[in-house]
Parts: C-alpha cells; structure tokens; sequence
C-alpha cells in the first residue's frame, strides 16, 4: 500500500487551513481535502484531514445526505436502467 506521507511545513499547513476554516466551510473530510488540494496546491487526502481534524478536537460533518426519492422515481430509474440494459444485450 502506497502511503503519502505530508512533511512537517506541509502538514502545519493544513493545520492552519483545518483550524480556520474547517467549521465554516460546512465541508465533510473528502470534500475539505479536496478543497485543500487546490488552496494549499498538494495533494490532501480525508486521512489528513481526519488525523488534524481530531487533533484539533473539531468535530467531524457528516456526509451530504441524498435527496429522498419517491415510489415513481426509482420505478422510472428502474424502468430507465431496465431498457439500457436490454439495449446492450441486443447488441
């Protein structure tokens, strides 16, 4: 298993990031390491995030809920996936 392992400025870095921004960015921990990749312009993974995160004593957010479904949407997904499927075994 490939490890990434952040340097010492790398995770004061973060750090920083998590402890000012994590709580007001409304963010889980895949979504604030995405977020952080790009601020900080190296690769966060939800590990990182996860390991400062719990140092700092935050509290994790949970992940984004899916809207609910009603009875006649998932028959139309169903019906919807039901006539791709019978396109490919036609061909």
């Amino acid at each position: 298993m490939n490890v990434l392992r952040l340097d010492i400025t790398q995770s004061y870095q973060l750090m920083a990031l998590v402890k000012e921004e994590f709580v007001s960015s409304n963010f889980n921990d895949s979504e604030f390491a995405q977020y952080a990749t790009e601020k900080l312009k190296f690769f966060v993974n939800n590990d990182h995030v996860k390991t400062r995160r719990n140092a700092l004593g935050i509290e994790p957010k949970a992940p984004k809920k899916l809207p609910e479904r009603t009875v006649e949407s998932v028959l139309e997904l169903i019906a919807g996936l039901e006539a791709r499927i019978a396109k490919l075994e036609r061909k």
